[in-house]
């Protein structure tokens, strides 16, 4: 089943080189009702994570709600349960200061990174995945007491978990309901071609999942003008019982709002087309745009 409007999202990854408010305005104007904010500091800063207040939280929320937009999720960077350079504590009390931010705006719930990389060789995955699991269902159980779930971005790029087999096993180490996977299309591209296999493989698990389309390892292209096969990953995730959100996040997108814009609405357009396109009549592919990716 292709994505309706009711289900798709708008990361303001795709906004990141502008402030929160102009942000929330772009996504409103494309059309879109609901967004997923980044709060990734020195990368996306539309949420400060590390301002463990609740003052800090005040302005940022009247913003949101001025915008009149539903927030699915918070992507948030806390630090690493496995890092050396933070103690756990402190993760954890950033952790539950973006559960907080989420409930203030009527969050569906906050993604995180599941810890940093390490030398596979001196800490094996299965003690490193105990040791974050055991934090990560803090998180959790705070998660359930107040409505919201918790999310991980598994497979990730300079991550802890580097492709499906392990998000699977993260998801059994965590062992919470209220624990769960964004299944990323981008990061699980980069690592297999078989995006319909990790889908059944994580099917029970993914929360919601990250739309973006890629063309020579670059995720500046709308969605249906690269290289994915979104026909064949809509159907599996349909097989395999999936009915959460879509959150269109190209966080290689264009240098300009103008440019993101576009990009957002060629990818609507494009789902739409593929809605209304009958199995003898496919889509056309959509056209590249010529975007510029931005500097990381």
């Amino acid at each position: 089943m292709i994505p309706a409007p009711d289900r798709l999202v708008a990361s303001t990854l795709c906004l990141r080189q502008v402030a929160l408010p102009a942000a929330l305005a772009l996504i409103k104007e494309v059309g879109l009702t609901a967004v997923d904010i980044g709060g990734l500091p020195g990368y996306c800063d539309h949420f400060d994570p590390r301002r463990t207040t609740v003052d800090s939280l005040a302005e940022w929320a009247e913003a949101v709600h001025r915008s009149g937009l539903r927030v699915h999720t918070l992507n948030v960077d806390v630090g690493a349960f496995n890092g050396a350079a933070e103690s756990p504590e402190l993760v954890l009390a950033r952790a539950r200061h973006c559960l907080a931010a989420a409930r203030r705006v009527g969050a569906h719930g906050v993604t995180f990174s599941p810890g940093a990389p390490v030398d596979r060789t001196t800490r094996p995955l299965g003690a490193e995945l105990a040791m974050v699991a055991g934090w990560f269902r803090q998180v959790a159980q705070d998660a359930a007491a107040h409505g919201l779930v918790i999310s991980f971005e598994a497979p990730h790029r300079g991550g802890l978990i580097q492709n499906a087999a392990e998000a699977a096993a993260l998801m059994a180490a965590c062992d919470h309901p209220n624990a769960r996977l964004v299944f990323d299309v981008g990061h699980h591209r980069r690592v297999s071609d078989d995006l319909p296999g990790a889908v059944r493989l994580l099917a029970p698990a993914i929360d919601h999942v990250h739309l973006k389309d890629q063309a020579g390892g670059k995720g500046c292209y709308p969605l249906g003008a690269g290289e994915v096969d979104f026909p064949g990953l809509f159907a599996a995730l349909d097989r395999g019982g999936y009915r959460g959100c879509f959150a269109l996040e190209f966080p290689d997108a264009a240098p300009t709002p103008a440019g993101v814009a576009a990009l957002l609405r060629a990818s609507l357009a494009y789902l739409e087309r593929l809605r209304t396109a009958s199995a003898d009549h496919p889509p056309a592919p959509a056209a590249p745009l010529p975007l510029t990716p931005l500097s990381r």
